[in-house]
């Protein structure tokens, strides 16, 4: 992608946060579908962002909440894959957070029935594996986001993430699509 339309394209992008392990599963493609209550009309990029807390251990001590997170690490078959990924030295307590993390595109959304098999064709076309379902909550009534195009950061950038998908400022946005440049090149 040439320069100037990589920035262009970045310039509307788009951020969501994240909780850990589930931030890390998208930037390094085991998961690419995000199951949320709510859908978007959004397409496109997304920066991927983890957030700094815990679901429900916002204020929490550190140590409480890096204990949760190794207890939900491996209870959902989430450090197997994790293992794989990033070595026998990975602790669950070492994932980034308060970071962002990757890039990933957009690509689509559907509305979840009763059952992954019954989903549309997206369901098909975006799991990534056995492990997929383990990924999400596929309870009726919610919506997978299907991400392709995972581009991972060099290095993991800081940032205050929120609830929601958001604009992100466009010079960080610019940012971002220059360090993915630098990884592609």
């Amino acid at each position: 992608m040439e320069a100037s339309s990589a920035a262009s394209t970045f310039e509307s992008m788009k951020i969501l946060t994240l909780t850990q392990p589930w931030a890390t599963l998208v930037a390094i493609g085991a998961k690419r579908i995000e199951t949320r209550s709510w859908t978007t009309d959004y397409r496109g990029p997304v920066a991927i962002h983890a957030a700094k807390t815990l679901n429900g251990l916002g204020r929490a001590p550190v140590a409480e909440q890096e204990a949760a997170l190794v207890r939900l690490c491996d209870s959902f078959g989430f450090f197997d894959v994790l293992l794989a990924e990033f070595g026998p030295s990975f602790h669950p307590e070492d994932l980034p957070r308060g970071q962002i993390l990757a890039v990933a595109d957009l690509a689509d959304v559907f509305p979840i029935s009763h059952h992954p098999d019954d989903c549309p064709d997206a369901w098909h076309r975006y799991k990534s594996g056995a492990l997929e379902i383990r990924f999400g909550d596929y309870s009726h009534g919610r919506y997978g986001w299907c991400f392709e195009s995972v581009r991972p950061l060099p290095v993991p950038i800081e940032w205050r993430g929120m609830q929601g998908l958001s604009a992100l400022e466009p010079a960080m946005a610019r940012y971002i699509a220059k360090e993915i440049e630098t990884v592609e090149v």
